[in-house]
């Protein structure tokens, strides 16, 4: 029995010595992400007098420009993020009946070990002008989506995404103001919206409006280094045989 113990005791201890290398350097990676994106179309479905009937684009005036408010982009570690619009900053926007354009911002990012942050922030602003001799009708429709979603695997990192999407105009005729969270630490996982609808609004003569679009995408992730499942069970038997070489020694 001295002999088979004496083995056990040494093995132990040999285990105990190679596992602590093993905890130093082995870790499993965990990686955090997150996505958020915002998706506006707005329609000009038509333009008519208060009898119902279409006018030509040489009386009227629907136009604008996209303008860059604020946007981030940060990474550390081995944080991979990034961020898009699909209207160039600056960029020019004309409509005639029947047109369209779409106002959209995405944001993503993850990393394993570091930190991974971006978003955009952007708006295009509308202006619209009636110079007839009378009244006029705009008519417009809209449809929109937001989401967002984080994930981690395995637990322990944390990450967050925000989509924001706020449309309104100087005459109130339309009003939307929608957010989209996801949260790792607080829930939800993942968060979706989606809309669509019509407006109209009347000029008086030489009368004009102001449409703004404003939207946002955005999130974080912080990923963390964690201790493999497989590394903590063997430093558990590595510290059992360390306590039984002790023993033997007092013994």
């Amino acid at each position: 029995m001295k002999s088979i113990k004496s083995v056990y005791l040494k093995l132990s201890l040999w285990l105990a010595v190679a596992v602590t290398g093993l905890v130093f350097t082995a870790a499993a990676s965990a990686n955090a992400m997150y996505s958020a994106s915002t998706n506006f179309m707005l329609t000009l479905e038509a333009v008519e007098t208060l009898d119902g009937y279409s006018v030509d684009n040489d009386y009227w005036y629907v136009a604008g420009q996209e303008f860059f408010i604020d946007d981030t982009l940060f990474t550390d570690g081995d944080g991979v993020a990034s961020y898009s619009s699909t209207l160039a900053v600056n960029s020019s926007v004309e409509l005639a009946a029947g047109d369209s354009v779409t106002v959209a911002t995405s944001a993503d990012g993850s990393t394993d070990i570091g930190i991974a942050e971006s978003g955009i922030f952007t708006a295009l602003d509308l202006y619209i002008d009636n110079y007839y001799y009378d009244d006029l009708v705009f008519n417009f429709g809209y449809s929109y989506s937001l989401s967002t979603s984080v994930g981690t695997s395995p637990p322990g990192d944390d990450a967050l995404a925000e989509a924001s999407l706020f449309v309104t105009d100087d005459f109130l005729a339309v009003d939307i103001a929608e957010l989209s969270v996801a949260d790792l630490l607080y829930g939800p996982y993942s968060d979706a919206g989606s809309g669509s609808g019509s407006f109209s609004f009347t000029l008086g003569a030489y009368d004009y409006n102001y449409l703004l679009v404003e939207s946002f995408s955005g999130g974080v992730a912080v990923g963390v280094s964690v201790p493999e499942p497989s590394s903590l069970m063997l430093l558990s038997l590595g510290l059992i045989g360390l306590g039984a070489t002790r023993l033997k020694k007092r013994a």
